[in-house]
């Protein structure tokens, strides 16, 4: 039925073909991402250590004080939890290829940010900041898409409202994300040498 239904969106995004497109992205993320944290490597030997968000040099975890209630009632509560809860009844309402096309393929990407993230803090990675930002780029495209979606489908005024909600909610996060990024690098406890080292290496 949802492949007679979006028959005009062309072969592209016929049916349950947008998950491999999500599935390259994901792969390519991955690849580049890597790459990324190689080359710094190789370019700078032992590369900086990014001790990670909210972490001390010394190990010492000190989040602002609102920022535990933001990530439980914003991005894991709306963001995630409530996607879940949505996707489980189109599941039972046997919604199955229009549940998998727009918050299924979501939520797969969401996990594959989570674990991404984890594995590049484990490392204490410097292009951990990178990750979120790559990530929820491409979700706002993602949702965008499922709204169309879902607009073509018809009778999922629910849905639709849903997913543009998501859409405000990643976009605020992704600006947040960027305001933050120079304190996420920590910047400012970098040792004046290497700083006097980049400048050299910017002369030259």
């Amino acid at each position: 039925m949802l492949r007679l239904q979006i028959g005009k969106m062309g072969h592209a995004y016929q049916s349950l073909s947008v998950v491999p497109v999500d599935a390259v992205f994901v792969l390519a993320a991955t690849a580049f991402i890597s790459t990324g944290d190689t080359f710094g490597t190789q370019r700078y030997g032992v590369f900086p250590k990014y001790p990670g968000p909210f972490k001390e040099l010394d190990g010492s975890l000190f989040p602002p004080s609102y920022f535990k209630t933001y990530v439980a009632s914003t991005p894991l509560a709306l963001g995630i939890i409530l996607p879940v809860i949505a996707l489980v009844y189109m599941l039972w309402q046997h919604d199955t290829e229009l549940a998998i096309c727009t918050l299924g393929v979501y939520l797969v990407e969401v996990a594959a940010q989570l674990i991404s993230e984890r594995v590049y803090i484990q490392k204490e990675s410097v292009m951990w900041p990178q990750v979120p930002q790559v990530y929820q780029t491409y979700r706002i495209w993602q949702l965008i898409r499922g709204c169309y979606l879902t607009s073509l489908v018809g009778e999922h005024d629910w849905l639709l409202a849903m997913q543009a909600g998501l859409i405000l909610l990643w976009v605020f996060n992704f600006g947040a994300v960027m305001t933050w990024t120079p304190w996420m690098y920590r910047w400012q406890l970098q040792p004046e040498g290497q700083e006097q080292d980049s400048t050299k290496l910017k002369s030259k």
